[in-house]
This record gives C-alpha cells, sequence and structure tokens, in this order.
C-alpha cells in the first residue's frame, strides 16, 4: 500500500501513550498506541483496521506517565486532553512487524 503523503499543518509531539478507541455511540471498545499528537489531531496504531470518515471518541489511559514529548514539564504540556472525539481521517497498513494498522484522527473541536 502506498504511504499517505504529508499533509500536517501543526507541528507534531512524539507520545507512546497507551489509548482507548471506540465508534461514536458504540459500547465495544478497543485498545491502541499514540504515536503523535497535535492541537489538532493524533496518530495511532491499533490492531484493529478503522473506517475513514468515521466519528470516535479516544481515551487516553495513563497520559501524564507515558508522555515522550519531552515537555519541559507535565505542566507545559502541549495537549493535555486526555479524552476527544474526532473523524478519522486515513487508516493504513503498519509495516511494523505486528499486524496493526495506522490511523490519523483529526478532532471535531476546535482548540
Amino acid at each position: 500500500m502506498e504511504k499517505i503523503p504529508e499533509r500536517r499543518r501543526h507541528e507534531r509531539f512524539a507520545c507512546g501513550s497507551t489509548l482507548e478507541w471506540s465508534y461514536f455511540n458504540q459500547a465495544e471498545v478497543h485498545h491502541a498506541r499514540m504515536c503523535n499528537f497535535s492541537h489538532a489531531g493524533i496518530g495511532f496504531e491499533s490492531p484493529k483496521k478503522l473506517l475513514p470518515g468515521a466519528t470516535i471518541v479516544v481515551r487516553l489511559e495513563g497520559y501524564r506517565v507515558e508522555c515522550t514529548a519531552q515537555c519541559r514539564d507535565q505542566g507545559d504540556c502541549p495537549w493535555p486532553r486526555s479524552i476527544a472525539v474526532g473523524e478519522v481521517k486515513w487508516c493504513q497498513y503498519a509495516h511494523s512487524g505486528a499486524p496493526s494498522f495506522e490511523s490519523g484522527l483529526r478532532f471535531h473541536l476546535p482548540v
């Protein structure tokens, strides 16, 4: 599969926090790992393939403990939210060894 071209408008910060996601108004929850984040969205890797255009809810697990954004201190973190709703902009097979998918999420609400 062809790699998606870079179209980011906001600075990204690396972060390996774990998260849970679910399709909006659905009870089934899936686990994933965040790869990066910005004020406008996140990139994450999940064993489940997501549907581009779908609205999902994400909840970070242990964000403050695992964040690797290299902020000066936790109070300076550029994205302190622990829950967000957004649109899946893309999903592609991750070539990381384990069967998984990389996805990009754009937040619905402005920050």
